[in-house]
């Protein structure tokens, strides 16, 4: 496969990875694998720039300047513009927070480094991602890094063996990288999916193509296997979905399929290939990479004007033909016009010097005048900076566990100088009651240690277990953490109140037991039923609760949960930027049908256990917060969440007093602290 002439039914090909990826993040649920769409693009990437580094190398005309020039003339200037122009976007309708995370993801995309800052700090499928307007580049950054080392290897590997040696070499990329992608992606998710050496491989097996010889007198099977290629690719856009171990084994299907397609079509025609090479599906093709581009930040800018609520279908066409638009506009007028503009190699380097320069300083600028907050008033900011609302003025830190090695919050009085001690053990949903005792503990000569989060007390790994596709040793570790926290309560008699507090409704959606095997991972979250799972956390809740059967302990059930983001709603009550209005029903007053049934399970778990221990007490919010028909969240005229499901720690006093007033937090400390 040594031929170099244009081949238009790749273009084609590549019309079909970019309408996956479009439709799929217009919000096209039947397309749950439209994702997948990047990974046709790597292989089509990996045999086109192999092909033209053989070539070179044959003709002995290779030359790192040339190279890195084209590349830089055919990818920059496109990319540098969207960036800009996001950042530049951003300032009318991003929060301050938000602009500042923009303006992070835009400084390491600047320097082809998207995919490390995006797995350091965030899932492709995290609700978070889901307003990240730059996410998207990690992809580009994973092509740019290849691009950077893999011509630098080719060469090596030509002075050293010549041809075998280049093959040598795509056969040493791809059967490492997939073994990688292979041994990390249970215990490493976020790395094996935006990281180039689990990538790699699939860039690798597009490389491959070019050394293949095209059998004669085998048309129809070569028919045969484009049009199988063909099945596997489209399928893989409805069959897999976000809850997959991807890519791991799972990749070989879209990656193996593209390869197909290349390989079968290479020599003759048929109907797969007439279809992709029609005039439609090329031109798509060539502006794929500015469609890619320009897509994500407008579905993103769009899902934050609309408050984050999902989109009908209307919505989703106009985002897709905005997506193709806006594409057509970079590839026509940036695209075209500078990648086959004459420039010397120097003056190309010179001038991404100064535009990446520029546009670091962008970012820094953002950055530095914290989201340019300056366009925000503090009532405003308070529901709307991450920051602040997880804000908490702790009394004091405490290092009390010394096989953890950390620090933790005590609020209310010192330590040392409280009348009663307690401690809030559980996950984040524990650390978000910290302002509310805080306020409590300082009024009643009590001092609260706010202790190791990220794990439900109850977890316990020979008894129940939890399926953490993000976290695959939270089992492990959680039994460890747990198991130092009541080492420390047994040697610390003094405490006497223990909260547990913790994500019940979540957890009993990801718990099960050997004797009820976890059947349910290929469900999201919000589909799964908490029965199963309250079925293998309440022995385990009891052995804790035995355990603790000398000691006052509270049940601190969850808080009612929207799970769906108010906050931006309730900022667009009051702000100048870009943003439509919400209904009440959206984001004041919730229909308690819905959230009721998600907290029936978990709270029935909770008041079940503290009828059977004497000590124990169970606190249930969604009884104080929710009636038949609407749940509250609001109080004294101020949003209770910070989130999805958090509260926030940023209350007025007054507002968090009337919080801890309502769900009984206040009366039980009181009664507590009394006959204490």
């Amino acid at each position: 496969m040594a031929n170099i002439h244009y081949r238009p039914e790749i273009d084609g090909l590549r019309a079909i990875a970019v309408m996956s990826v479009i439709v799929f993040h217009a919000g096209v649920e039947s397309m749950s694998g439209g994702f997948i769409g990047v990974d046709v693009f790597y292989v089509i990437s990996g045999f086109l720039i192999t092909r033209i580094l053989l070539k070179s190398v044959a003709e002995e005309k290779f030359s790192f300047s040339d190279f890195y020039a084209r590349r830089i003339k055919r990818l920059l200037p496109a990319a540098m513009v969207l960036i800009v122009c996001t950042l530049i976007f951003g300032a009318f309708i991003l929060s301050p927070n938000r602009y500042i995370e923009l303006a992070k993801s835009a400084f390491y995309s600047n320097l082809f480094l998207a995919n490390v800052w995006f797995m350091k700090n965030s899932g492709y499928f995290d609700l978070s991602t889901q307003i990240q307007p730059l996410v998207h580049m990690w992809s580009l950054a994973v092509e740019e890094q290849f691009y950077l080392f893999y011509p630098l290897l080719l060469v090596f590997a030509n002075k050293i063996g010549g041809i075998s040696g280049i093959k040598f070499l795509v056969l040493f990329i791809l059967v490492s990288s997939f073994g990688l992608n292979l041994w990390l992606i249970d215990t490493q998710p976020d790395f094996t999916f935006y990281m180039l050496p689990t990538r790699a491989w699939e860039l690798a097996i597009g490389a491959a193509l070019n050394f293949l010889l095209v059998p004669k007198g085998l048309k129809w099977q070569l028919s045969a296997m484009s049009l199988l290629g063909f099945v596997m690719v489209v399928s893989s856009f409805f069959v897999i979905n976000h809850n997959d171990a991807f890519p791991g084994i799972l990749a070989l299907i879209p990656a193996l399929g593209t390869a197909f397609i290349i390989y079968g079509l290479s020599e003759q025609d048929n109907i797969l290939k007439q279809f992709l090479s029609n005039k439609p599906m090329v031109f798509i093709g060539k502006i794929s990479y500015s469609a890619y581009l320009w897509h994500w930040p407008i579905v993103v800018y769009y899902r934050i004007y609309v408050n984050e609520r999902a989109f009908n279908g209307f919505e989703v066409l106009m985002l897709i033909s905005a997506s193709l638009l806006a594409g057509y506009w970079s590839w026509k007028y940036i695209e075209e016009r500078y990648r086959y503009r004459q420039l010397s190699n120097k003056k190309v380097f010179r001038v991404t010097r100064w535009a990446t320069a520029l546009a670091i300083l962008l970012s820094l600028g953002i950055y530095l005048s914290n989201g340019m907050a300056f366009r925000m008033s503090e009532s405003q900011l308070v529901v709307a900076d991450d920051d602040l609302m997880w804000d908490i003025n702790c009394t004091e830190s405490m290092k009390p566990f010394k096989e953890l090695d950390e620090s933790f919050c005590v609020v209310g009085v010192p330590w040392q100088e409280a009348k009663t001690k307690a401690i809030i053990w559980g996950d984040s949903h524990s650390q978000h009651w910290a302002q509310i005792f805080d306020l409590q503990a300082k009024s009643k000569n009590m001092s609260v240690l706010i202790g190791p989060r990220k794990c439900p007390a109850y977890l316990e790994g020979n008894i129940v277990k939890s399926h953490y596709p993000r976290y695959p040793t939270f089992t492990e570790d959680c039994t460890t953490r747990n198991q130092v926290v009541l080492e420390w309560l047994d040697q610390n008699p003094e405490v006497d109140l223990i909260v547990l507090a913790a994500a019940w409704s979540g957890h009993a959606r990801m718990s099960y037991s050997d004797s009820q095997p976890d059947n349910l991972n290929s469900l999201p979250l919000e589909d799964k039923s908490s029965d199963l799972g309250v079925k293998a956390i309440e022995p385990a809740f009891a052995l804790l609760l035995d355990k603790l059967s000398e000691r006052s302990v509270m049940l601190l059930a969850d808080i009612p949960r929207p799970n769906k983001v108010l906050n931006e709603c309730a900022f667009s009550e009051n702000t100048w930027l870009l943003r439509s209005r919400c209904k009440d029903s959206d984001y004041k007053i919730l229909n308690a049908d819905t959230i009721l049934d998600w907290h029936k399970a978990t709270d029935q778990l909770l008041n079940d256990l503290a009828s059977r221990y004497p000590n124990t007490t169970a606190i249930i919010p969604t009884a104080a917060l929710c009636d038949e028909k609407s749940c509250e969240t609001y109080i004294n005229n101020e949003l209770i969440y910070k989130d999805a499901n958090h509260i926030r720690r940023n209350l007025k006093p007054d507002s968090a007093l009337a919080l801890a007033k309502v769900i009984g937090i206040e009366s039980y400390l009181e009664s507590f602290n009394s006959g204490n």
